[in-house]
C-alpha cells in the first residue's frame, strides 16, 4: 500500500516526466514527445491539485490527454505537410525559377538564407560570398535550390 501512496499525492513525478519527454523533444522533434509532455504536465497539475487520484486514475487521464494530444499533434504536422506540397507545385514558386539573386548572407556549409519578395527562404547549394550572384535551379520542401551564375 505504501507504494501506491507514494503516487497519488507525488505530483513531482509527472512534472520530472514531462521534463524528461521535453529533452527527448528537442533531440528527436516531430511533436511526438512535445504531446506527451504536456499530456504530463497536465497530469501534474490535475495531481496537485487533487492530491488524492490513485496511480491508476493517474494513468488512465495520461493515457487519455497522450492520446488526444498526439491526435491533435499529428493531424496539425499532416496539415502542414499537405500545404509545403500545394506551395511547392503552386505557380508561385516556379515563378522563382531561374530568377537571380545577390546573396545578403554567405552560404556556409551548403546552407543560408535571403528574403525575397518578403518571404525568407531557405538557400542551398555551394558555399558562396555575401554578394555572389545565385540562380534558382530547385523549388524544395520549403527552401530554394541555387547555383553561381557565370558572369
Amino acid at each position: 500500500m505504501e507504494v501506491f501512496e507514494l503516487w497519488t499525492a507525488n505530483y513531482w513525478l509527472w512534472f520530472g516526466l514531462a521534463t524528461l519527454l521535453l529533452a527527448l523533444e528537442a533531440f528527436f522533434g516531430g511533436f511526438m514527445f512535445l504531446a506527451t509532455s504536456v499530456a504530463a504536465l497536465a497530469v501534474g497539475i490535475v495531481t496537485h491539485y487533487f492530491p488524492y487520484l490513485g496511480l491508476v486514475m493517474q494513468l488512465l487521464i495520461f493515457v487519455m490527454l497522450a492520446s488526444g494530444t498526439l491526435m491533435v499533434a499529428r493531424s496539425w504536422v499532416v496539415t502542414r505537410q499537405e500545404k509545403i506540397r500545394v506551395l511547392q507545385n503552386s505557380a508561385l514558386n516556379q515563378h522563382y525559377m531561374g530568377r537571380e539573386f545577390a546573396l545578403m548572407d554567405p552560404i556556409n556549409n551548403g546552407r543560408s538564407s535571403l528574403n525575397i519578395d518578403g518571404i525568407v527562404w531557405q538557400l542551398h547549394g555551394e558555399d558562396a560570398p555575401a554578394g555572389t550572384k545565385m540562380a534558382v535551379v530547385a523549388v524544395g520542401d520549403g527552401f530554394l535550390e541555387v547555383k553561381k551564375v557565370n558572369s
